[in-house]
């Protein structure tokens, strides 16, 4: 049996076992938003100072805002690492030996990505009576969100047999046995997140950020609020 051969078998069981396109090697376009986004790790700190000594919100608004504020950091610093682990796994890949503890490594950091968004839509579903219509890259994020967390319900109702892993990576993102999201899809979410972060670290500046947001996102439906 010749070495090409025996790559080629290695690959085959890992696309069983692990991953269906776990010998493609992803995409590296994946957005850097640190630019974008200078003060990011501060947002709750500037929340939490803002809402000290210039105005705070009050109420279930306060609860929202913290909440959300929070959730966002987390995962615009989770989202950097993951590119970062994608970055070096693309980086060290090779045709017949992907390395599958990068890869897990890489698919996991991504999962926290999913789990905290999922987290985010859930509170502005109800803070900003937030819409996201079926189809839309919003909703198949929450999607993957939910396979990740349920992977152990879908296994036990026969809904998946292969892979073993309730998410993988493609080429150009994301998929599960029942949705994909793209790596640029994902990014434009988080910036967008970062952009609503952004406005409520300020309390009194706000409304004003709000509005100006809300010019910005005119026409996505994604993003209708009530």
């Amino acid at each position: 049996m010749g070495m090409a051969h025996v790559g080629r078998f290695n690959i085959d069981l890992l696309k069983e076992w692990v991953a269906p396109e776990i010998d493609i090697r992803p995409e590296e376009n994946i957005s850097d938003l640190n630019d974008e986004f200078e003060h990011a790790q501060h947002w709750f700190q500037q929340y939490f100072l803002s809402s000290v000594f210039n105005g705070a919100f009050t109420g279930e608004t306060r609860l929202y805002a913290t909440n959300i504020i929070y959730r966002v950091q987390l995962t615009f610093e989770a989202y950097h690492l993951s590119r970062n682990k994608t970055l070096e796994y693309a980086e060290n890949w090779k045709i017949g030996a992907p390395g599958i503890n990068r890869y897990l490594a890489m698919v996991s950091a991504w999962e926290a990505v999913f789990l905290n968004l999922q987290h985010i839509y859930d509170l502005l579903k109800n803070f900003f009576e937030m819409t996201m219509s079926a189809g839309s890259r919003e909703k198949r994020t929450w999607q993957i969100a939910n396979r990740i967390k349920h992977g152990a319900e879908d296994i036990s109702q026969g809904k998946i047999a292969a892979p073993a892993i309730p998410m993988w990576i493609t080429k150009d993102g994301f998929a599960t046995h029942n949705t994909s999201v793209t790596f640029e899809e994902l990014s434009d979410q988080v910036r967008i997140l970062a952009k609503i972060a952004d406005a409520l670290s300020k309390p009194s500046e706000a409304k004003a950020r709000f509005e100006a947001l809300d010019r910005e996102l005119a026409g996505n439906p994604n993003y209708e609020v009530g």
